[in-house]
């Protein structure tokens, strides 16, 4: 009340405060304007974050989505220039325009969609509010940025055979990203690739018939244009070596239906991933098929 009493002259405030103390009906009607008044400094606060910004300058007009969806809010900034197309606010989306632009086309903000405005924006085409409008400063001072995400974190270092198949590397936190990059790397220090093509997601699964170690780490990125975030930690995928079979011995000769005598491992197996099984196979001919 002090606040609005404030514009008022001695006069006035004396003849204000006068007619409220004597009439019981203007002290309801002056309580329901400060209410509203102070709702409408409510609505007034700062706008939210910026998901995506478009700026535009005077010459090319700039293309504007045609929606703004629940939990988006876009950013039309610039001086002196126009965006144009047909654009839906829905409801929980936010439209704020900033600096001193003109907006052609059709803009309707829905039942709760909000709109954030300037007193320099003009409409040089239609212009339907069903939802929230809220007053700001002409300048952008006080319109939130949208900042890159942290790096996140992935896991799943693991072994496989030469020539295998990877495992999906795993996202255990992807930083509040929501498009992504992958790189390899032949040594994990250095040397890393330009970004896996189709690798866009928080995992990743890597070709099979890879013959030597790799290293792997993503970046994730949020806002437009992207704002991208530093790299994970790197993922290593052990190729063991090829595994060697070894050898058995040895061959010899006996009568009709004698008794052979016991095969030996002249060479045990080696390389691989150092867990071996062994099976034995029978042949007629020395060829396919063989019989375990």
């Amino acid at each position: 009340m002090l606040k609005l009493l404030k514009i008022a002259s001695k006069v006035e405030r004396k003849f204000i405060l006068g007619t409220i103390e004597n009439n019981p009906l203007s002290k309801v009607v002056f309580l329901l304007f400060f209410f509203l008044f102070s709702l409408n400094n409510i609505y007034a606060q700062t706008p939210p974050a910026c998901t995506t910004t478009l700026v535009v300058a005077p010459g090319p007009w700039v293309t504007m989505p045609s929606s703004v969806a629940s939990g988006e809010v876009l950013c039309l900034d610039g001086s002196g220039g126009t965006f144009f197309g047909s654009m839906v606010v829905q409801s929980g989306g936010n439209l704020v325009v900033c600096g001193s632009v003109n907006i052609h086309g059709s803009t309707t903000i829905n039942p709760g969609g909000h709109y954030w405005r300037t007193s320099a924006t003009t409409f040089s085409g239609s212009f339907i509010n069903h939802g929230v409008q809220h007053n700001k400063d002409d300048a952008c001072d006080n319109v939130g940025s949208c900042t890159a995400p942290s790096e996140g974190s992935i896991t799943g270092d693991h072994a496989i055979c030469s020539g295998g198949d990877p495992s999906t590397i795993g996202n255990t936190s992807d930083g509040g990203a929501s498009t992504f990059e992958w790189e390899w790397s032949v040594t994990g220090s250095g040397g890393w690739s330009s970004p896996i093509s189709g690798a866009s997601s928080s995992t990743y699964n890597p070709p099979s018939g890879l013959t030597a170690n790799r290293w792997y780490r993503r970046r994730g990125a949020k806002c437009s244009p992207d704002e991208w975030s530093g790299y994970t930690n790197t993922i290593k995928v052990t190729i063991n070596p090829a595994l060697d079979p070894g050898s058995i011995g040895i061959a010899h000769t006996i009568c009709y239906n004698g008794d052979p005598s016991n095969l030996t491992s002249v060479a045990d197996a080696s390389d691989g991933d150092g867990a071996y099984i062994y099976e034995w196979f029978t042949s007629p001919d020395g060829s396919a098929p063989w019989t375990a």
